[in-house]
């Protein structure tokens, strides 16, 4: 016979005592505390220790816990990370393991207090921690958050602004597999997004909505073993798509007649962006012909205008915008009998 023995004190009777003539013998132990237990096997009739395996099947019902105090972004992609954990529950000492994109990195750390830590030289990537409290194993861990380092995005704009459409504009940084640009209409709480293709620097948005402002943020992104890792947004910015002017308002014609231009005649205005004026230049093969010109808000209104002119006297005309609200509009010249129109967006600034 085989004799089986237990102690959570030695100097108190066993809390586990039995026998057997078989090669293995279940102990079944409940509510036992944290801390460290004695086993002793001998033989039941001359008292020889015997040497023995233990299989452990246990519930932890107090398990090790991990956090993210704080964390450091480099700003480079050639810049080094760092992230402060704190550990509790369970108790000390502790084994910490830190996780790059789902594969450990790095040997096991002992930490033998609750107080906080720093794991620093880290590359660009997704991270976590795990910890094991007082020598525990198997699922008895401790998971800390995720914690992205991927450099942040810079000299941001937007361009190539339509009725329609519009070109989100970002500086690239060389650690980026691609960037994720949110946009949304002006008082939308959801986002939308679009995906740029590989390490560009812009993203155009389309099917946008004319006359209506919207406001748009963009995120670098690195991605390893299907686990992403990416920057902070960038401070959001807004922009208003142009105005959709009807063909009722020129004489029933059809938008592509409306918004026809020829090479041969030109309508620049400088400077643009423009605070308190701006003057224009106009090219045309038909320096007789009479024109009229409107400069209108976003919504539409007429805020200045010139009517029936010729041609030649545009150039060197001067607008005073001084008084106009910030923003962007539109100047259009429209031919006489509403033949053509020529526009061009104006930006007034302070």
């Amino acid at each position: 016979y085989t004799y089986m023995q237990i102690w959570k004190d030695t100097l108190a009777a066993p809390i586990y005592s039995d026998y057997t003539s078989a090669p293995s013998l279940t102990a079944n132990l409940t509510s036992l505390t944290q801390g460290y237990y004695w086993v002793r096997i001998i033989t039941y009739y001359n008292s020889d220790f015997e040497s023995y395996s233990i299989t452990n099947t246990f519930t932890q019902t107090t398990k090790a816990a991990i956090k993210v105090a704080g964390a450091d972004t480099a700003t480079t992609c050639s810049g080094t990370n760092l992230i402060a954990f704190k550990c509790s529950k369970s108790s000390a000492p502790y084994t910490v393991q830190l996780y790059r994109y789902g594969v450990a990195y790095g040997s096991p750390l002992t930490i033998k207090n609750t107080a906080t830590f720093q794991i620093a030289n880290l590359p660009i990537g997704s991270y976590y921690a795990t910890a094991f409290g007082d020598g525990a194993t198997g699922t008895a861990f401790g998971k800390s958050p995720v914690v992205s380092f991927v450099p942040p995005v810079s000299g941001t704009s937007t361009t190539n602004i339509t009725q329609t459409s519009a070109r989100t504009n970002w500086a690239t940084i060389t650690c980026a597999r691609y960037y994720t640009v949110q946009y949304h209409k002006s008082g939308d709480s959801a986002w939308l997004t679009k995906k740029s293709t590989g390490n560009t620097g812009s993203a155009n948005l389309t099917a946008l909505l004319a006359n209506t402002s919207y406001t748009w943020r963009v995120q670098a992104v690195d991605t390893t073993n299907k686990i992403v890792a990416a920057s902070a947004f960038t401070d959001s910015l807004t922009f208003t798509t142009d105005t959709l002017f009807f063909a009722s308002n020129y004489g029933g014609q059809s938008g592509a007649a409306i918004s026809k231009a020829t090479n041969s005649n030109r309508l620049l205005v400088y400077p643009n962006p423009a605070s308190s004026q701006f003057r224009m230049q106009f090219n045309t093969v038909n320096p007789n012909e009479k024109v009229s010109l409107l400069l209108k808000d976003i919504n539409g209104k007429t805020v200045w205008n010139k009517n029936n002119t010729s041609a030649s006297s545009l150039t060197g005309t001067t607008v005073d915008v001084s008084k106009l609200s910030p923003g962007i509009y539109l100047l259009q010249l429209v031919y006489e009998n509403n033949t053509q129109v020529l526009s061009t967006k104006i930006v007034v600034s302070r």
